[in-house]
């Protein structure tokens, strides 16, 4: 009988081991005055010095981190198993984690918001927490040169 116990134990113990965690968290700004050929940006677990950048915190962006799979160039699927979203706080901040696979994989992490333009990059998950910060661009105006106001 205590054999019984013993082996149930060890197999729950066992089980509980199984997972990984993942948590990212960050700023999303608004890059004020970017230049004409700049891009969005997605920073994932390296310093870079914004003091000299225009920018400004995002309200209500929606940051989704993905489990993409394995660390490869496969293509990313919508339907993936693993997600999660938040929106930014007034300080443009988001916190996301949850329980996930127990190895080393690709996560990908997405940002969009109405009036900017959407960015996404996937980074290497081989440790449990990560930082991003992300700087988003506002999509250009559309000018209507052919309509003038009357």
């Amino acid at each position: 009988m205590i054999l019984r116990y013993l082996c149930i134990i060890v197999t729950i113990t066992a089980l509980m081991g199984c997972d990984g965690y993942i948590l990212v968290k960050g700023k999303v700004y608004e890059w004020n005055n970017a230049p004409r050929n700049a891009s969005d940006k997605i920073i994932v677990d390296k310093q870079v010095p914004f003091e000299f950048l225009d920018i400004t915190p995002i309200d209500g962006a929606k940051v989704t981190v993905f489990h993409g799979g394995d660390y490869s160039k496969m293509a990313f699927a919508e339907d993936t198993i693993w997600q999660k979203s938040q929106n930014t706080d007034s300080e443009g901040s988001f916190n996301i984690g949850d329980v996930t696979a127990p190895s080393k994989f690709t996560a990908i992490i997405r940002a969009q918001k109405e009036g900017y333009q959407k960015v996404e990059t996937k980074f290497l998950h081989d440790k449990f927490n990560h930082d991003a910060i992300i700087l988003l661009i506002k999509e250009p105006q559309i000018s209507n040169q052919n309509n003038p106001a009357r």
